[in-house]
């Protein structure tokens, strides 16, 4: 669009700044820049370089715009998928008692167990 990202150099200035507002995790991230880029001197640009800003203006508008897009498009999604397992008929099928899927049905297993019971009675 208008513009791409901006980035900079990070200096004991950057770190100082975001330690004074309390935003220590950025402060070390910082750091951590700071030390790759003294140590990989031939890396390209922008690795090991913060980023200062990402869009301005209209640019900005359209980011916005986009980012909250794409959260309300994941919010529809998961609302869709709500609706077809609240109204769906699947969930009214009536499923098959496990013990006849492993070959042992209802009628077995009530007999066999009024053996087992009426041996222990005895």
């Amino acid at each position: 669009l208008c513009c791409d990202d901006e980035y900079h150099n990070i200096t004991m200035d950057d770190v100082s700044k975001a330690r004074a507002n309390g935003a220590y995790a950025v402060a070390e991230a910082n750091l951590k820049l700071m030390q790759g880029a003294k140590f990989h001197t031939d890396a390209e640009p922008p690795l090991f370089q913060g980023m200062y800003n990402t869009a301005y203006g209209n640019a900005l508008v359209w980011k916005m715009i986009s980012f909250w897009g794409e959260a309300l498009a994941g919010f529809f999604m998961l609302m869709d998928l709500l609706v077809i397992a609240l109204y769906s008929t699947a969930k009214d099928i009536e499923m098959p008692d496990s013990r006849s899927i492993y070959g042992q049905n209802s009628v077995n297993a009530e007999a066999s167990h009024e053996e087992v019971s009426s041996e222990s009675e005895a």
